[in-house]
Formats: C-alpha cells, structure tokens, sequence
C-alpha cells in the first residue's frame, strides 16, 4: 500500500528545538529499542530518538499526573520518528499512544491518542487542558455519530500554537478488535493560541495544518484511522489546505486510493458548505422546536409556547446561523432572541434584539467566509448599535458569561466547553438548554441541572448535522470524485431534510424514555441509548449476518466498486445497530395506522402541527426499520406488499403534506434497497411499478419530492449515481 522509496520533496525550512540529551530526560536506546525499527542508517536512527525523546518528554507536559519513562514508552503504540520522509521533510514527530495513558480521564478510554510534536512553545499555559479537552470530545463524537446514523467512530484533533511553532492531539475512539473497521471523524479544532496572537499570521496557520497533515498521515492516522471535519477557526479554506496537502503527500508516498482526508470544503471544489448551509445550526433548531412541540412536557414544565426567549452564547458559525434560521424561516413561533455574545462581548436586552440588525451581523460573518477572512476578529456586539439592557465588553474586563445568567427561556451555548460550571449553574434562569457545542456544561452537574428543573439536550443530540452532512459527503467523493462538484447544491436539500427527519426522531426517542423514566436524566438516557447501539454494532461487527452482507454487498453494488466492502459492512452494522435500539419499542401496526392520517388544509396544519409532526416521524421510522415493518405487517395485515403498496399510494397521488410525501419515497428506498437486475426489468414486479411513479416526479416543483425520488431511484438500482444527476 505505501512505498518508502526515494520519493523526497524540498525540506520546510522550518527550525526544530535543539535536540535533547538523552540522559538528562531519563531515556536509553535500550528503552526505546521496541520502536526503532530494523534496518535503517545511523544518522535516521539518531535523528529519530531524538525527535522521540523530545515529543515523549513534551506529551509528558500535558499528561495530567506525572509518568516515569518507562512507563510512558510503555503506552507507545508507533510512531513515525524514524520515517524517512518525515525526516528529510522536517515535519513534526507524530507518537501515538494506547488510549489508557491518559489514566485520569474520567469517562471510556480511546483506542489511541496520536501526540504531534510542531516546535518549542514559550508559553506553557495554553497546554492547559489541551488533552483533557480532546479526549472529551472525542468521546462525545463517539456518540453523537451513531446517534446520528453515521458509520464513523469518535475522533478529534485540538491543536495549540505559537507563530509557526505547534502541539496537536488527535483522538480516536473505537474497539481495539474490530480495528480494521475503525475510522474516526470529528472536527480539528484551532483554538489554543497564546494570549496576544489574535492577528496570527494566516501562513503560519497554514504552515501549521500542512506540517500536522503530513506528519500524521506517516503516522498512519489521517487517511486511516481518522478523517478530519470543521470546527472553531477551522473554515472551508482550511479543509482545502488539508484536502490538498494530504493527497500530495499520498502521491508522494505512492499511496494508493487515498480517501478524503476531510470534509467541508468549498461548494465550487465538490465540498458541502457546513457555514453556507448552516447545517450544525439546523439540528439545534428543528431540535428545539421538536421539544417545544411537546405539549404536554411544555404544560409540565411550566414553559408558555406563546412567549418564548433565547439566549445564543456564541455568535460564530452556530450560533449566527441559529438566528438566520430562526429568523428567516420560524417567526411564527414567536421567538425572542434577547442576548447573543461572542468572546469579545456580549449583549442582552428581555425586549428582544433587532432581528435586522442580527442578520446584518450574519451578513457580515457571511463575507468574512467567502473572502477567507478570520470571522474571530469581527465583534458582534461592536456592530450591534443602539440601546439595550445590559452590554458587556471583554476590553473592558467585564465578565461576558454574565449573559448566562439572564432571564430566558431558551439557553444555547454554542462556543467553547465548560461555559456552564459549578460557579454559575446555580444562577441559570432557562428552563432548556440546548447545545450548539459540545461539553457547553461541565462534566457531572447534568443532575443538578435536572433537579433544578432545566431540560439539558446533549450537543451529541441535537447538534449532529455536522457529522450528517460530513458523512454524505465523504461517501458521494467516494462514488463520484471529482463530478460532485457539478451537483453538489443538489445535495443541501437531501442533506438538511434528513438532518430535520433525523433529529426530530433522536428528540422524540428520548423524550419518549423519558416519559417512562422520569427519575433519569436526558444525558443517563443519551449514553445509555448510544452505549446499547455500541455494543449492538460491535455484535454486527463480530457476527457479520447474511442480511447485514446483503446490505453492505448492495452498497458496494451501487459505488460501482468504490467503496470498499470493510466500510460497507461498517455502514451497514452502524445503521442496523442504531435502527433496531431507537426502535425496539416501536408498534409497526400503530405507527401504519397513524401514516394513514389524513392531512386537511381546511383544518390550517402545517408541517408543525403535533398531528404533522407523528404522521411525517411515523413514516420515517416504518422505512428505518426495513425488513421488519415489511414482514409484521405482512402478519398483522396477511399481505407482504401492503405497507409498500400505501407508501407508492401516498406518492401517486401526492394529496398529502410534501414531508409525508417525501418520507414516503425515504422510506421505500430505504425498505426496497438494490433491486436484482431480472426484478428491474420485469415491467410486472413492484419495485419496476414504484420505478415508474417516481420517475414521474422528474420535473416535481418541490425539490424535496423530486431529489429524494432521484435517490430512492438510484439506491433501487435503476439509475447510476453519475446519471442521477
């Protein structure tokens, strides 16, 4: 798979820290010998145990409790010291570590944690935390991606910086049995930078990335075992970096294949657009909203529907796009945006803010995007004129968390970890927080919170669409490559409903345990769920079924051969897992008897009617549930192509609410899957007869009905992915 012939670009230039003294940090040969490889020259093997010694002795900085060296060479899984082009290339140093070296990490141990070495940083302090925090969202990626019905494993990279000097972690969770189907996902978060380096040079930043890229793809992380995303100061223009250098170093390298190395690029290079399209900000709101249609949980907590106020802690990406989406499509709510903040100040005012104004500022984040500018040097509250209640400024030494504190309904903090603590959790006057970032509430206080009578929705929960559209993504480059850019706006649509059908299932599945187990939390019921799903999907893993072949041999099928069967399998178990654990008290009859509701204009619902919203989710879980919705109801009702025959019916006569319609096309392309070539061209078969209804929905006004009847057309077998467009 990967040549060490003499492929060798020019070296960086960049200066390395002085190396170090072996003696004087408590190493040998003898020590690192089981990490030396055979067969290489003096000056690589001396080269390399000394850039091993430094990073050993450095990650030993961040390690929460001190380590011996014989202890910490111990936990050394590989490392890429003494790779050749690593070393005429003068990239970082790259060790990755068992997971169990971080022995006082509270929470599930990783599979590894990779440590890169990027140069000699002066100020130690922003070290502080670092592996705590990576680790912890990590784990929370872990969760969050089989909530949201993706394949991937938890990961996460947080890099520290100085001028052009830099430490990272990436964390990658998985089983350490299964670890050829391990590929971790999560976000590369660049936000430790010293304090004074706001105006960061944008080509040390880059210098940074790439050295990181190259470094641990010789590792033998990125590509591999992990696959990066966006996150804080990490926009579409650094994705690009990342895509970039990664597949010139695999060509370097005489890699062969190499996937996407990260997601999110720019819609014009074939990227979905997570900033453009919103899409992390789209979970947070149809979430919400999934809770305030809750009625009775509403009357129960003593919420009134008709008032209701929210608090955006964190008006970057998430949280401005929280408002444009409320703003722009869901007024009739009634929503009160009454305090929005970034990390320079904040803002508050129980009237309600300018909803122009706010949307001027998202105009302004907007340009800074397209332009590549850094959106950390626009201030919200600098822009927002006029008077409110309260203002405050970071410049000033104001104390901006004091936001929290206010009178709302609704609080999404959606910026750094930890904005909720044990200093201030007593001070809340919400009745729900939602989480637009993760780990916004710091670590054990999820049962005061409870007790308090604040509803806390998890960021794994509700703030998923990030990984959803990442996961399109990586698997539409994969099947099409370089043509997905000539469609890729197609694919917002397919992408922001399931992102919508997706969550508003997590939301009721939740507050449906909830309602069974009133003495948990929402956080006990989310990792218990998600940990049921784990262990379900390791089964899958460890005991691959026919049916499970089945489904990963249709997806194989329908890549044209792209798509490796490993990772089809790993679809295939990740999505069964998730479907028969959400799921396994679902009444396939009652959930057919309430998609049989009637939709009336007259009675004035709408897509979010209570009565809507079962209907449209009833649907939805009838097509995850595949085989099993066609074979009891195939019992109940002694005919195996009823549901089916009701689902074609729904789209033929295209009476119903446009969502119904569109989860009916979901959902038979989800039951049916890849047809056998004989069943496609027999013009008497049923998937041949759903074949015909769908392809009249070719020129249908609403893009929903007609991209999802695209897809469901493609997955059946009767178009290609490259002319379902």
């Amino acid at each position: 798979m990967r040549s060490r012939t003499s492929q060798v670009s020019k070296t960086s230039g960049r200066a390395r820290a002085p190396l170090p003294d072996l003696r004087e940090h408590g190493f040998s040969e003898d020590l690192l010998e089981r990490i030396i490889p055979d067969g290489i020259s003096a000056p690589i093997r001396e080269r390399g145990i000394r850039d091993l010694v430094t990073a050993l002795n450095n990650f030993g900085e961040i390690l929460p409790e001190s380590m011996s060296p014989e202890e910490l060479v111990s936990f050394v899984r590989s490392s890429n010291a003494f790779d050749e082009y690593r070393i005429r290339n003068n990239l970082g140093v790259t060790v990755v570590f068992r997971g169990e070296v971080h022995r006082a990490y509270p929470g599930e141990k990783p599979l590894f944690i990779a440590y890169t070495e990027g140069g000699e940083l002066q100020d130690k302090s922003v070290l502080i935390g670092m592996l705590d925090e990576g680790v912890r969202l990590a784990e929370a990626m872990q969760i969050k991606n089989i909530l949201w019905d993706t394949p991937w494993d938890g990961g996460k990279t947080i890099v520290a910086s100085e001028g052009k000097a830099y430490r990272a972690i990436t964390t990658v969770y998985g089983e350490e049995e299964l670890e050829d189907y391990v590929l971790g996902k999560g976000g590369v978060r660049f936000t430790r930078i010293v304090e004074g380096q706001d105006n960061q040079e944008h080509e040390d930043k880059k210098a940074i990335i790439e050295d990181w890229v190259a470094s641990s793809i010789t590792a033998g992380v990125l590509g591999r075992s992990y696959i990066a995303g966006p996150d804080m100061n990490m926009s579409k223009d650094m994705m690009s970096v990342i895509v970039n250098k990664a597949f010139a170093v695999a060509e370097e390298l005489g890699i062969e294949n190499f996937p996407l190395a990260t997601t999110s690029r720019s819609i014009e290079e074939g990227g979905f657009d997570h900033f453009k399209w919103s899409v992390t900000s789209r979970g947070v709101v149809e979430g919400m909203l999934a809770v305030i249609r809750r009625k009775k949980l509403m009357e129960r907590m003593g919420i009134d529907t008709s008032n209701l106020s929210v608090i955006i802690q964190g008006f970057g990406d998430v949280g401005s796009g929280v408002a444009k989406i409320i703003i722009e499509e869901y007024q009739r709510y009634g929503i009160k945006i009454v305090g929005v903040s970034d990390r320079h100040g904040a803002i508050y005012d129980s009237n309600g803010l300018d909803y122009d104004q706010l949307m001027g500022i998202r105009r302004v984040l907007e340009d800074a995007e397209e332009r590549g500018l850094d959106k950390d040097r626009i201030h919200t509250t600098d822009l927002y004129e006029g008077t409110v209640e309260r203002r405050w400024t970071a410049a000033a030494g104001e104390n901006i968390d004091e936001l929290l504190e206010q009178e709302a309904t609704i609080l999404v903090p959606a910026a750094g970890p930890n904005a909720i603590t044990s200093a201030n959790v007593g001070k809340l006057k919400v009745k729900m927080i939602i989480e637009g970032a993760n780990n916004a509430i710091e670590r054990g206080l999820e049962r005061q919170l409870h007790d308090n009578g604040i509803l806390y929705f998890r960021g794994e929960l509700m703030n998923g669409g990030g990984v959803y559209t990442s996961t399109d993504e990586f698997f539409h480059f994969m099947m099409e490559r370089d043509r997905l850019r000539e469609h890729v706006d197609e694919y917002r649509v397919h992408v922001l409903d399931g992102i919508t059908d997706l969550v508003i299932s997590n939301v009721d599945m939740v507050l449906d345990r909830l309602e069974m187990e009133p003495h948990k939390t929402i956080t006990d019921i989310v990792y218990e769920t998600t940990h049921e799903m784990l262990e379900r999907r390791t089964e899958r893993l460890r005991h691959i079924t026919p049916n499970l072949g089945r489904r990963a041999d249709a997806d194989v099928a329908r890549s044209r051969g792209m798509m490796p069967k490993t990772m089809a399998i790993t679809i295939a178990a990740s999505e069964s897992a998730r479907e028969e654990i959400a799921y396994q008290h679902a009444d396939t009859l009652t959930l057919y008897d309430t998609m049989q509701g009637t939709y009336s204009r007259e009675r004035g619902q709408d897509i979010w009617s209570d009565y809507l919203d079962r209907r449209r989710t009833a649907v939805y879980i009838l097509g995850k549930l595949r085989e099993r919705s066609v074979e009891e109801l195939g019992e109940h009702l002694r005919d195996n192509s009823r549901l089916l025959q009701t689902l074609t019916d729904i789209i033929r006569t295209g009476r119903d609410h446009p969502v119904v319609i569109k989860n009916a096309i979901e959902a038979i392309g989800n039951i049916m899957g890849w047809i056998p070539e004989r069943q496609r061209e027999d013009p008497d078969s049923l998937a041949c007869q759903i074949n015909e209804v769908l392809k009249g929905n070719e020129n249908h006004p609403n893009e929903s009905i007609r991209f999802w009847s695209k897809w469901t057309r493609e997955k059946m077998g009767y178009l290609s992915v490259a002319d379902n467009h």
